[in-house]
């Protein structure tokens, strides 16, 4: 279906409507009218086929509405000049840009093509003003597919699933490279604004928190796994949130804790110190900064990667108290009752009572429980000795009560979920296989879309879809990251 709207511009007075706006009023009116005439509204007697109908009408005269005021905004654009010599740009000829979009299956919208007679540069200003990239699908179909990509189980149903909604026909490979693309955007942002960072440390990025009295973080460090680049990976994730001041209160056993703010997660499959730039612009965001009134909570597995990097976070006038997620505590504590006293009543009522006591008198009640074991064979003598070791190393972690007494989670639930959220509903679906740009690519987006609102706005307010690498740039591989 054409539009004759763009051949002119009329000028309409105050209170009066331009041609172009009367004549589509007029074409809509049409499809209305035509739509009644020929049974197409009328045609369902349920709910949802009277919606399909309506929906296909909507379409038609979204394309009638979409392409006249696109048509508009570029009808007054002037003549550009060369970006290389600066010189009056020539008129090429008229190129028609075809488009799908959530208004749209078929949006045909003329640009007017300028090419330099010096140097040779062409320029499509109707293509920067309506801020388009190289792709066919328009910024919003774009938005709303790579939002599915990531946060959906699979490429497929998130095709499936914007299309059922939107009444269109998308591709699992549409999905796939609006999702990667989108993310390789997002993951070169981060790069570039970490190294924006560090190289001016005295101007720390925008802060969404700027307390007036003492902020409470929480930053929680742990590691997945991912198959990727032919191999098993490790996934390191992120998730920095503000505690407090309101309280939740347990129904089940009254205990109180601070509430935990909005989240922000990051992930990468990368080397530590590079994993901890992410983690540390993530802070500054929530408002950690040198001499700040802030305190961090350092929660993590009691991985030696973390707590070797924890001085990152621990700035002039910024305390960091490291906590060992109390989860891994029980892990390990379990793995010696199970390993040494067995899976019956014994190595249970054990393991429980330690678990419990660890929690309400602090770490000090493992080792000395851990020294009264005697294993008889050589295997749970080694295993005896990692668990020392391991609540040795991280002793002064294990402070629970305390951590309980001022409303502080001891982790458990805070980083576990955030691998599983972030990487595991995602990216380790049965049989998925990835490669290593691909999959930071979606982990990249996924963490944004996941994140607070404010960043995936922001996000999309710098116009990522202008920026999209070719998809063949997505296939070059990445470098072998570091082991954590």
């Amino acid at each position: 279906m054409s539009v004759r709207v763009g051949a002119g511009v009329d000028k309409p007075v105050s209170g009066e409507r331009s041609r172009w706006e009367i004549r589509v009023i007029q074409e809509v009116v049409d499809l209305l009218s035509g739509a009644f005439a020929l049974g197409e509204l009328t045609a369902a007697k349920d709910l949802e086929g009277i919606e399909r109908h309506v929906q296909r009408l909507q379409r038609r005269i979204g394309q009638v509405l979409t392409t006249a005021v696109a048509q508009q905004a570029v009808a007054d654009c002037p003549r550009p000049n060369c970006a290389r010599c600066h010189k009056p740009m020539q008129r090429r000829n008229c190129r028609t840009r075809r488009l799908c979009g959530t208004t749209a299956d078929d949006l045909r919208l003329q640009r007017v093509e300028y090419r330099c007679s010096d140097c040779g540069e062409v320029a499509t200003p109707a293509d920067r003003i309506w801020e388009l990239g190289r792709e066919r699908l328009t910024p919003a179909l774009q938005r709303v597919l790579a939002r599915a990509g990531a946060e959906v189980a699979s490429f497929q149903r998130a095709a499936d699933l914007v299309g059922d909604i939107l009444g269109l026909d998308l591709s699992e490979a549409s999905a796939a490279r609006t999702t990667e693309a989108l993310g390789a955007v997002a993951e070169q942002q981060m790069q570039q604004t970490i190294a924006t960072v560090k190289a001016e440390p005295s101007q720390p990025p925008c802060q969404r928190h700027k307390p007036t009295e003492e902020l409470t973080l929480l930053v929680g460090v742990d590691a997945t796994k991912a198959h990727a680049g032919g191999r098993w990976r490790d996934a390191k994730i992120g998730v920095v949130a503000p505690l407090g001041p309101q309280v939740r209160v347990d129904p089940k056993d009254g205990h109180r804790t601070l509430q935990l703010g909005p989240r922000t997660y990051c992930a990468g499959i990368e080397s530590a110190d590079r994993f901890f730039d992410r983690v540390t612009l993530l802070a500054a965001r929530a408002g950690w900064q040198p001499s700040a009134r802030v305190r961090v909570l350092l929660l993590g597995d009691g991985g030696a990667w973390i707590w070797e990097r924890a001085d990152r976070l621990r700035a002039e006038g910024v305390p960091v108290v490291e906590i060992l997620d109390s989860y891994h505590a029980r892990e390990h504590i379990w793995a010696v009752a199970h390993g040494i006293l067995g899976d019956g009543v014994k190595g249970y009522q054990w393991g429980e009572q330690l678990c419990i006591a660890m929690l309400a008198e602090g770490g000090l009640v493992v080792p000395k429980a851990l020294a009264k074991l005697r294993p008889r064979t050589k295997a749970k003598r080694e295993l005896l000795e990692t668990a020392q070791a391991y609540f040795q190393a991280n002793l002064a972690r294990m402070d629970y009560p305390y951590y309980a007494q001022q409303g502080w989670p001891l982790g458990s639930g805070v980083v576990e979920s955030s691998c599983r959220l972030v990487c595991g509903l995602r990216c380790k679906q049965p049989g998925m296989r990835w490669s290593l740009r691909g999959v930071q690519n979606v982990l990249s987006i996924r963490a944004l879309a996941l994140s607070t609102t404010t960043c995936w706005e922001t996000f999309w307010a710098s116009h990522p879809q202008t920026r999209r690498p070719l998809v063949t740039a997505l296939t070059n591989s990445l470098e072998t990251p570091d082991a954590a």
